[in-house]
């Protein structure tokens, strides 16, 4: 049977050919952040006015200085609200923040002073520190007094679908008052389901697939990065067959 109502599919991207893929594939909005496999972090200049220049679909744009936790120090903040102001000079149409304090709790001074630069029209967004959060609502409440567009949510689980009955509690919650993004291993197989038992009314996914370069091939022993991570002759990117495919399912 067809779902009730159309589906807001958001795809996380990190480079133009995954955004040129995620708009073919039929995404309705696109997420942009550098280094995916941490979660995502700040994107630069370049990238977003590349895809700018391309398509129209609108841009939420990561601000998120490093990995690891969402327990800022003053400097970290104080680059955090530069790159604010630079991503929304730069025609970013949403920005995706996420301020806790050392107990995991939401970060209230910092929250407020980085809304404060944000004009109107500019979405905003508290991303996946929510699933960090003690209580989920009493953290929704302060996002909704702060007029937060949304959250991205698990459910505060690794997964999303282990948290479909907090995912659904904070849908009624939150009453309309704030949007529910729904994130975290959604999958292909596993999409439709996602929002048939959740009431979910848009989801992010990346959508992403393995491809190759082949230019590190004679000394793969070599990595950039940590040693646990992939060798430097496979990388992910986003698959427009796939997100046409998600796009497909939420029919």
């Amino acid at each position: 049977m067809p779902l009730n109502g159309h589906v807001t599919l958001e795809i996380a991207v990190e480079t133009l050919d995954d955004a040129m893929a995620a708009i073919r594939g039929g995404a309705d909005r696109l997420e942009l952040g550098s280094a995916l496999e941490l979660g995502g972090l700040t994107p630069g200049f370049g990238i977003l006015s590349s895809i700018q220049a391309e398509t129209t679909l609108p841009i939420m744009a990561m601000v998120r200085p490093r990995p690891g936790g969402c327990h800022y120090s003053d400097r970290d903040f104080a680059v955090m609200l530069k790159d604010r102001d630079f991503l929304i000079h730069n025609g970013a149409r949403g920005l995706v923040f996420g301020f806790l304090d050392r107990d995991g709790h939401i970060q209230i001074s910092q929250l407020e002073t980085f809304l404060k630069g944000i004009p109107d029209g500019i979405q905003t967004v508290f991303h996946r520190a929510f699933d960090f959060v003690e209580n989920p609502f009493e953290a929704l409440q302060i996002l909704v007094d702060h007029r937060v567009s949304r959250i991205l949510t698990s459910g505060l689980k690794p997964a999303i679908t282990d948290g479909f009955e907090t995912i659904r509690q904070l849908i009624d919650f939150a009453q309309g008052r704030i949007e529910i993004l729904g994130g975290g291993g959604i999958r292909l197989e596993n999409v439709r389901e996602v929002v048939e038992l959740t009431g979910l009314s848009q989801i992010h996914a990346s959508c992403r697939a393995t491809a190759q370069d082949r230019s590190p091939r004679l000394r793969p022993e070599i990595r950039f990065g940590l040693p646990e991570m992939p060798p430097e002759t496979l990388h992910r990117r986003t698959d427009a067959s796939l997100v046409a495919c998600m796009r497909a399912a939420l029919i």
